[in-house]
């Protein structure tokens, strides 16, 4: 365990606001967000991991804001998961990437007992933060050939493995382990993160989203109990986890798109020079760069409408669960993360065409919204949600169950 990674142990229980409801967790991300906007690119230059910005986060709420109602929570709504996310996003996209995995892994406690739901729930609504160990660096296929294993031991069981992609995890309370047991069922341990054995690597070391810690984790002989221990996907009912999951990955997109297009309109109208053959004394009264600036907001606000549309249909999808309005939730967010992907690395790189040469410059370090971006939309490719909506629209095919569309 790295010496950054300790300062989380021994600290003082996080004492978290209580969010009554989603206009209070919009108003919120708000506050936090100009709070985060102030040092993004000081620590995006410097590679300077946001521990404070993170308690920020857990104390303001945010953190149990999608717990359900009947544990104390606000449970808010899919639409308004969008919009913090952007909020915060825009500030600062890798502090608004690491609570991603926190909000998609707060519903697998919708699967355990109610024992471990009002324990989890609890420690949620207390500020507890949520990491994540799903992918394996050297796994072909996703969850279908874990190495990670879990035996039967005296008392309970030991898990070994290691794990990649881990955003969050050096930030985290609690850890979700994803593993496969002796009978090959896929389980997920909840791990504290001081738990003996776990070794979590400050080892990312990404172009964009340098202080999301997305770095790797070592599993050795780690003990946990049967109450530590969730089976997901365990029966064949539909779910919205995927496309719940998916919402924030497009709404961090699209805050990056909206900061870096906020960032060269200012760039244009106060620093930039017009072009010398123009005749113009300013770029901002130049008719081709007023032309380019019209398409790009229209490409925002289509952005914006898409990643809208896709969360009313998960909230859709979590009122009345069925095997349809999983799948128009699943598509609806599909498009939204397709359009999202396009408008922010549109936006980032026609942000320097736009403002000239000088808008290269580090000190300005207004490449940090491409890198994002282009780090970001990687995460999972949207050539397969188009290939998936084609087949469906042209064929009639659904995509595969649980796939990540």
């Amino acid at each position: 365990m790295s010496a950054s990674a300790r300062q989380l142990e021994g600290s003082p229980p996080v004492v978290a606001r209580i969010l009554r409801d989603d206009d209070e967790a919009i108003a919120v991300a708000h506050e936090v967000a100009e709070v985060l906007r102030a040092g993004a690119s000081r620590r995006d230059r410097q590679r300077q991991l946001p521990w404070q910005e993170l308690e920020l986060l857990s104390s303001s709420g945010l953190y149990g804001a999608t717990v359900p109602k009947a544990f104390g929570g606000a449970e808010i709504k899919a639409v308004t998961v969008a919009e913090v996310f952007r909020i915060l996003s825009a500030a600062d996209s890798s502090v608004g990437q690491i609570p991603q995995n926190h909000v998609a892994f707060v519903e697998s406690i919708r699967e355990g007992t109610p024992e471990q739901q009002a324990f989890y729930f609890g420690r949620f609504l207390a500020g507890e933060r949520i990491g994540n160990a799903l992918t394996e660096g050297n796994s072909k296929t996703g969850l279908a050939n874990l190495a990670t294993r879990l035996v039967a031991t005296q008392g309970g069981y030991l898990l070994n493995g290691a794990k990649a992609y881990c955003t969050g995890a050096l930030f985290a309370h609690w850890i979700p382990i994803f593993c496969r047991d002796e009978a090959d069922v896929l389980r997920m341990a909840y791990v504290r993160r001081d738990s003996r054995g776990l070794t979590i690597n400050d080892d990312w070391s990404s172009m964009g989203q340098r202080t999301t810690a997305s770095g790797t984790i070592e599993i050795e002989n780690v003990f946990v109990t049967e109450r530590e221990l969730i089976t997901p996907f365990k029966d064949e009912r539909p779910r919205v986890g995927s496309a719940w999951g998916q919402i924030p990955h497009a709404a961090i997109d699209l805050g990056i798109a909206e900061e870096a297009f906020r960032d060269a309109l200012d760039y244009i109208r106060t620093r930039a020079r017009p072009w010398h053959g123009s005749g113009l004394a300013r770029l901002a009264d130049e008719p081709l760069v007023i032309q380019r600036v019209g398409e790009l907001q229209h490409a925002l606000d289509a952005a914006r409408l898409f990643l809208r549309r896709g969360a009313e249909l998960v909230d859709v999808a979590r009122a009345s669960t069925t095997a349809d309005t999983t799948l128009a939730a699943a598509f609806g967010v599909a498009q939204a993360r397709i359009a999202t992907d396009h408008v922010a690395l549109r936006v980032t790189n026609e942000l320097f065409e736009l403002c000239g040469t000088k808008s290269t410059f580090s000190e300005l370090n207004l490449d940090r919204h491409w890198r994002n971006a282009r780090t970001h939309t990687l995460h999972d490719p949207v050539r397969w949600k188009t290939q998936f909506l084609g087949n469906y629209v042209l064929n009639g095919v659904r995509p595969p169950k649980n796939a990540l569309i």
